[in-house]
C-alpha cells in the first residue's frame, strides 16, 4: 500500500527507529483531516502500521488514538480553557518544614532497610517487572527480585515508580500495568531540605508517605502509597502537590524518579532519608 503524500513524514519516522506507539500517535493525529470517519481511518491506519516490522498491535490501540485524534478535532476553539493550577505561596509558606523536622522524620524510618536491594524487596513483590536505569536515556528491565540481587545495584540513580507488563522493554505508557506509588519532587532553589521535608508531610494527609529520597542533589523525592488506587484520592493528591511547588512531570506514570541509595554519578549517594515500617 502507498503512503499518501501528507504521511511520508510519518513513514519516514516510524521507519528510522522512533517508538511505535508513538508513531500511531502521530499517524492517526493527521487522518481527520483525510478521513471522513473514524471507521475509514481505522482500516487506513491498520494497514499502514502492518508495513512495519514492530511489535503487535496492542488491543485497541488505533481505535483508542483514533478517538482522541477524531474528539480533538470537533473541540470548540473559542471555548475557555479552566486556568492551570499554579503552586500557592500561602500555603508553602505555610507548611514549610522548620529546623528540626528532617531529624524527626529520620528517627522513624526503618531502619532495616540499609540498601537498594532491601529497599526493591520491601517496595515491591518479587515477579514485578519494573525500570531502572544508570542514565535517563538507557532504561533496563527485569524482575524486582532479580534487581535487588543484582551486586552493581547502587551504580543505578533512576527508577520509575510503575509496574510494568512483563517482557515489556519500552518506558512507554501503553506497558505499564499498575502505578502503586506517586511521586512528589521541588526542584525550587528557595526551599531548602528541611523546608521540603514539611511539604513532604503536608501531602501524607492525603496518601500514606512511603519513603523519601534525597536525589544527593537540592531536592527530596518523596513517594506516597497509592495501592488503593482511588482515582478521587489521586486527583487531590496531584492538585496539592502542584500548589506545593511539586514537579508536574512527576506526575506522569513514566517520569523515572531518584533510586533509594543509589548513585548519582559526581555526587554521591542518594540516601534514604525516611522509609515507613511495615
Amino acid at each position: 500500500m502507498k503512503l499518501d503524500h501528507s504521511l511520508q513524514a510519518w513513514a519516514k519516522k516510524a521507519q528510522g527507529g522512533t517508538e511505535f506507539h508513538q508513531t500511531i500517535l502521530d499517524l492517526t493525529l493527521r487522518c481527520p483531516e483525510l478521513f471522513p470517519s473514524p471507521e475509514a481511518a481505522a482500516k487506513y491506519c491498520d494497514a499502514a502500521a502492518n508495513q512495519f516490522n514492530r511489535r503487535p498491535l496492542q488491543p485497541n490501540e488505533i481505535q483508542n488514538a483514533l478517538t482522541g485524534a477524531y474528539a480533538k478535532q470537533n473541540e470548540d476553539p473559542s471555548s475557555p480553557k479552566p486556568p492551570k493550577l499554579q503552586p500557592s505561596p500561602q500555603l508553602i509558606q505555610s507548611h514549610r518544614g522548620r529546623e528540626g523536622d528532617l531529624d524527626a522524620l529520620r528517627i522513624t524510618s526503618d531502619l532495616t532497610v540499609g540498601t537498594a536491594g532491601q529497599a526493591l524487596a520491601k517496595l515491591y513483590r518479587p515477579d514485578d517487572w519494573i525500570c531502572l536505569s544508570k542514565t535517563i536515556d538507557r532504561p533496563e528491565f527485569d524482575f524486582a527480585e532479580n534487581w535487588a540481587k543484582k551486586p552493581d545495584l547502587h551504580e543505578y540513580q533512576f527508577i520509575v515508580p510503575s509496574v510494568y507488563r512483563q517482557g515489556c522493554l519500552s518506558k512507554a505508557q501503553e506497558g505499564i500495568l499498575k502505578t502503586f506509588y506517586l511521586v512528589h519532587e521541588i526542584d525550587d532553589p528557595n526551599l531548602d531540605i528541611e523546608a521540603q521535608i514539611g511539604l513532604a508531610l503536608k501531602l501524607a494527609d492525603v496518601l500514606p508517605l512511603q519513603m523519601v529520597v534525597w536525589s544527593a542533589g537540592k531536592s527530596l523525592h518523596a513517594w506516597y502509597d497509592f495501592k488503593s488506587q482511588d482515582h478521587t484520592q489521586k486527583a487531590a493528591f496531584q492538585e496539592l502537590s502542584t500548589q506545593l511547588g511539586g514537579d508536574k512531570a512527576m506526575q506522569r506514570p513514566t517520569q523515572p524518579a531518584r533510586l533509594p541509595l543509589g548513585t548519582r554519578p559526581g555526587k554521591g549517594i542518594q540516601d534514604l532519608i525516611f522509609f515507613k515500617k511495615s
